[in-house]
């Protein structure tokens, strides 16, 4: 039996004319933040949340956080991501100044 593989799709999310590729661009940094340190997709979910405003603490042993580098990244990532969303919900027209707001690195929310 021949392994699944999946269909090659054009993804739509109902929000206009967006390819799967351009959905896989706002992945793509985020898996290759996950990949520089093995291990790190636990710390960086909690990295992430702790920059929403919910301080979740540490992980635990023998995992370790991100690094300070490591979280400014995850920021600008979750930034683009909310500008992406803002675009394609309607909320912003695309290459308006106004954006989603922006993570601060460990300071919550604006």
């Amino acid at each position: 039996m021949a392994p699944y593989q999946p269909e090659p799709r054009q993804a739509t999310s109902g929000y206009g004319d967006n390819s799967l590729a351009s959905e896989w661009s706002l992945v793509q940094p985020l898996v290759r933040l996950r990949d520089a340190v093995p291990g790190s997709a636990v710390s960086l979910v909690k990295a992430g949340v702790t920059l929403e405003g919910l301080p979740v603490g540490s992980v635990r042993p023998p995992q370790v956080d991100p690094t300070s580098e490591h979280v400014e990244q995850l920021a600008a990532i979750i930034a683009a991501g909310r500008a992406a969303a803002a675009v394609l919900t309607g909320e912003v027209s695309p290459g308006s100044s106004s954006v989603a707001p922006k993570c601060r690195v460990r300071g919550g929310r604006p």
